[in-house]
């Protein structure tokens, strides 16, 4: 096998697709980072995403698209069109989708629109609230060194009020397994909540706490025998008769002061480092197959990685990372 490998001073840290002082980064971005500099190199620097179908991220991107929309509107919406509409963008922004790729999509779509039925009777949580944000987008620059300023950005899933007027930050999250302990002991140490809580607090609203919104992503498998409509009929039975299984809140509130001091001793520390990074300034670096890293081995990277092989990815357009979560 030929491995591909450049010298760290072939290496680039800055493009047309991304800059870090230009275009900044979010929370998945400083995660990626955090966890794999030279899949974020690729991803970021270079323009590259591997364009095929990941089920788990899309079924919970559906009930996201179908939160912008209707979340706090009182109206009567028709779900089914604005889950056809999420559909057939996805499909058309990746062309090397597999038709296997938009069977599971498809598929994804009709496990949503069954279950949004009962999260909706289940929480009341789109009518019920006093929402001050949903899906907006917020930024704020950040200075690590005098004069040197950090553009972090995030799409926060919503803010609201409740009834003693706080400002609580929502969050929704879908996940296959999780202990809800667990993420009540950890979420004011999360890095996506807590810049999100950031953000907020830096477009006026201070947080006084964090509504976790967890959906479970459902288990059952489709069987091969089985229709669509069969197969969403026993989701559908299974999800009212058990709706605490699949629909969950966390509620945490945040100490007075913990956002100004996670900024200060977390989110600056990371940024000095990334910017260090970026700036090629004596940051150790390597690619190739010293950049792959055990937890490589499955990553969607990986032919980019040991290869340099392209088939299966396509270059982005330009600031597509501003518009990330």
């Amino acid at each position: 096998m030929k491995v591909r490998k450049k010298k760290v001073s072939q290496i680039r840290f800055s493009s047309k697709y991304w800059d870090l002082q230009r275009d900044g980064v979010s929370p998945s971005g400083i995660l990626q980072w955090l966890n794999d500099r030279e899949v974020f190199r690729l991803n970021y620097v270079e323009g590259w995403y591997y364009n095929k179908l990941n089920t788990y991220i899309e079924f919970g991107n559906i009930f996201h698209h179908l939160h912008e929309k209707i979340a706090g509107d009182k109206r009567v919406f028709n779900h089914r069109k604005i889950v056809r509409e999420y559909v057939t963008t996805w499909i058309k922004d990746h062309p090397l989708a597999t038709p296997a790729d938009k069977k599971e999509l498809e598929l994804k779509a009709e496990m949503v629109l069954t279950m949004l039925p009962t999260y909706l009777k289940y929480k009341g949580i789109h009518t019920a609230k006093n929402w001050w944000s949903i899906e907006d987008r917020y930024t704020k620059p950040i200075e690590i060194h005098p004069g040197i300023e950090i553009p972090v950005h995030g799409m926060l899933d919503g803010l609201y009020g409740d009834k003693r007027k706080r400002n609580w930050l929502y969050d929704m999250k879908n996940k296959g397994k999780f202990n809800l302990e667990k993420i009540e002991e950890t979420l004011l140490l999360d890095i996506q909540m807590m810049l999100y809580a950031v953000l907020a607090e830096y477009a006026g609203y201070p947080v006084f706490g964090i509504d976790y919104d967890v959906v479970r992503i459902p288990t059952l498998q489709k069987r091969v025998t089985e229709s669509t409509k069969e197969f969403c009929k026993r989701l559908q039975t299974d999800v009212e008769k058990r709706p605490s299984h699949y629909f969950h809140d966390v509620l945490v509130e945040v100490p007075a002061g913990w956002v100004k001091e996670w900024e200060e001793k977390t989110l600056k520390p990371i940024l000095k480092d990334m910017y260090r990074w970026a700036t090629g300034n004596g940051y150790h670096y390597s690619s190739g197959k010293e950049a792959l890293l055990p937890r490589n081995y499955g990553s969607s990277f990986y032919d980019l990685i040991v290869t340099g092989k392209t088939t299966g990815y396509i270059k982005q357009s330009p600031f597509t990372h501003h518009k990330e979560k």
